[in-house]
């Protein structure tokens, strides 16, 4: 947010492996992961597959991811026919199952915090038959060896990576050398080489840059929680 108006204005290529807020944006920086928008829509995508009509979305205090993400995902659902709603995270005096309704999945967005756990366990008592679902900032390994295995069962993560953290690492570094050989020494030009990368081949699959600098990856991460741990699922339902 700081540095991308700053290398900006200094005509500066910046490349960012990992970032997925959608409002970072700058004239020079090109970005290698689906933002906040295109896991909204991936997390509606699958819940039309597993054949959820409606959705509660429980979110954090955060105004810069919980709230605005939380937003996101209630837009991406609704435009694919699925009922839904939102609701800050519950305060400790209030009951979970009241608000739940006829719900069939609850999606948590934020970052995961010590309730976590007992949400989780909350949640699942309340309707096993839940789907429980987290954005990337739930997606940590202690939640996960803390769930029962019929709340993990019925627990899916979404994330922006679909491979580790490294190989984006490595692809932005490559990205970067390649411009600079493109650009001749230039900054301008050397910006201008990865902003308009297009079938871009490379570790992490074929893929272009917009002209907002943003990947056209569209391909997004889910996780689901087997013998305690984070694994990637990648069964349909």
């Amino acid at each position: 947010m700081e540095t991308a108006p700053v290398l900006g204005d200094a005509g500066v290529l910046q490349v960012a492996p990992v970032a997925t807020f959608i409002g970072l944006r700058g004239p020079t920086l090109v970005r290698l992961m689906p933002h906040d928008g295109v896991g909204a829509r991936a997390i509606a995508d699958w819940l039309v597959d597993v054949r959820v009509r409606e959705l509660l979305v429980v979110h954090d205090h955060d105004e810069g991811y919980g709230m605005p993400v939380g937003a996101m995902c209630v837009e991406a659902a609704g435009e694919r026919g699925i009922a839904a709603r939102s609701r800050p995270v519950w305060d400790h005096d209030e009951a979970v199952a009241d608000d739940i309704g006829a719900a069939q999945a609850v999606l948590y967005v934020g970052v995961a915090g010590s309730g976590a756990v007992g949400l989780w366990r909350e949640l699942h008592a309340a309707d096993p038959a839940l789907w429980l679902l987290g954005t990337e900032g739930v997606a940590e390994p202690w939640l996960a060896r803390e769930l029962a295995s019929p709340a993990a069962e019925r627990t899916r993560f979404f994330v922006a990576h679909r491979a580790p953290f490294g190989f984006y690492g490595f692809e932005a570094t490559a990205l970067i050398l390649d411009a600079i050989a493109r650009g001749g020494g230039d900054r301008a030009a050397t910006a201008r080489a990865a902003r308009t990368a297009r079938g871009r081949d490379s570790i992490l699959g074929r893929y272009s840059i917009d002209d907002q600098g943003h990947t056209t990856t569209i391909a997004y991460g889910r996780l689901a929680v087997v013998g305690g741990q984070l694994v990637w699922d990648g069964a349909r339902a």
